[in-house]
């Protein structure tokens, strides 16, 4: 063989070469581009999902103004009970009034009854 021929030999040898790795590399690269569309796929499945649920929750400040109206409500519903509870204890003391009243009424009614007769 010639030396011609053995550098042509080689020549194609490291063509084959840099044509197995330039194949490996497209392999590689259509390997990655599936991936990277996999988790693409994956990252607009998990904003649709949180598109779609975040008309679901409230925001906090909306939800803290809410809660804040909530509470007030109640410690306006508890003075209220409060303020009706010391009004039953006051008509209770009233009734009793009246009715200790009326009992020494009875009572002086019929010790005059008594001395009348």
């Amino acid at each position: 063989m010639a030396d011609s021929e053995i550098r042509v030999r080689e020549l194609e040898l490291q063509v084959a070469r840099l044509e197995e790795r330039h194949s490996a590399d497209r392999e590689s690269l259509v390997i990655a581009r599936r991936e990277i569309e996999r988790r693409l796929s994956g990252m607009n499945e998990l904003r649709e999902q949180i598109n779609a649920e975040r008309g679901r929750f409230v925001e906090r400040d909306r939800f803290e103004e809410r809660t804040g109206l909530l509470v007030e409500a109640i410690a306006q519903l508890d003075r209220r009970m409060t303020s009706m509870e010391e009004g039953e204890k006051a008509n209770r003391r009233a009734t009793a009034a009246i009715v200790g009243i009326a009992t020494l009424v009875i009572a002086l009614v019929s010790i005059v009854a008594n001395v009348l007769t």
